[in-house]
């Protein structure tokens, strides 16, 4: 289903905004929660956009082939809230301008499936890090 077209204007245009830095990282992630559809629960009419309603559900995702599944309890999404990291070190990973980051208690998460690693040691901060990913679809 198509957004109606006032949105793409105004979506377009907060984007803009987003690049210049002229908007907080939490409204950027709720742009482009909204925006992307990366959250499909809330509705277009949902008035409220504090972060505790954007995750008032167990968060649930999988990879591509469904090899992995993660799982997040709704407490620590809403208690926790995402980072958008812009370091060299995300922006290769990603592909993209940067990454939103959610960091979590370990017992918070639940992780099924085969995971891969490899060690990331050529990081901004110079902090090693271990990127996880699916050994049969990449993701």
């Amino acid at each position: 289903m198509a957004l109606p077209r006032a949105w793409y204007v105004r979506g377009a245009h907060r984007r803009k905004k987003v690049q210049k830095g002229k908007l907080s990282s939490r409204a950027a992630w709720e742009l482009f929660c909204v925006y992307s559809k990366a959250i499909t629960n809330i509705s277009r009419t949902d008035s409220g956009n504090s972060w505790s309603r954007l995750f008032a559900m167990p968060y649930q995702g999988e990879c591509n082939c469904g090899g992995i599944k993660v799982s997040i309890e709704d407490e620590a999404a809403a208690e926790n809230k995402p980072i958008f990291c812009h370091c060299l070190s995300c922006r290769r990973q990603s592909g993209a301008l940067g990454t939103y980051v959610l960091v979590l208690p370990e017992g918070d998460v639940t992780v099924t499936g085969p995971l891969k690693a490899y060690l990331d040691d050529k990081t901004d901060s110079g902090t090693s890090l271990h990127r996880w990913f699916c050994e049969v679809c990449g993701w």
